[in-house]
């Protein structure tokens, strides 16, 4: 039997984002990572077979994550309430996991690539995308957000909001201060106020 490896995945991918964090796109190679870790460059090469590999495989671990997250929230049974929370908890996954908030909210997939998305994670980044995709189709159903523009409402309640809020302080390395919660909050219930299903004035001529 051979030896384990001497890193796990996670530990490279760990490396790599703290990298991303300290010294931006530039920063990032194999090279790099390999010097943090003490490892030779073809362990993580055997790993992750080209630095696009390594790159996707950390945005996608972070999509997974933030996904992930965004579940307990959205099994609100009210919908508005799911919506607040949904916004809420991306504040709070922010606070948590600053690094991986990091590599979501301040950067584009395609930006820290240096060529074309790898052949052997299309599959897995069409299926989240899929899945995020499913979480807001929903969300707008049990809202009653129908036309395009009631959608698009939706979308920037939960997810342009609080990334807007949390982004300048993670471009700058700091924790989301705490009042920035309330803010959001207040925002969400507004943009969404046009679309409050409990509100039967709503329908009023």
């Amino acid at each position: 039997m051979g030896r384990p490896p001497k890193y796990s995945s996670d530990q490279i991918l760990d490396t790599a984002q703290l990298l991303l964090a300290a010294d931006g796109i530039a920063g990032l190679s194999v090279t790099r990572v390999a010097d943090r870790l003490g490892a030779p460059s073809g362990s993580i090469y055997h790993r992750f077979g080209s630095r696009d590999l390594l790159v996707a495989s950390l945005w996608l671990r972070a999509v997974s994550d933030f996904q992930n997250a965004l579940g307990p929230a959205l099994g609100e049974p009210d919908a508005v309430e799911a919506a607040r929370a949904m916004a809420q908890q991306i504040i709070s996954w922010a606070r948590t996991n600053p690094l991986s908030a990091q590599v979501l909210m301040l950067h584009r997939s395609t930006d820290l690539l240096d060529g074309e998305w790898p052949v052997e994670l299309v599959e897995r980044s069409r299926t989240q995308r899929s899945r995020v995709e499913q979480m807001i189709g929903d969300l707008c159903n049990r809202l009653g957000a129908v036309t395009t523009a009631e959608r698009r409402r939706v979308v920037f309640a939960v997810i342009d909001i609080p990334y807007g809020a949390v982004r300048s302080s993670l471009s700058t390395g700091d924790v989301p201060p705490p009042e920035i919660d309330a803010i959001v909050d207040d925002a969400v219930t507004a943009v969404l106020d046009p679309l409050d299903p409990h509100d039967s004035t709503k329908d009023s001529p």
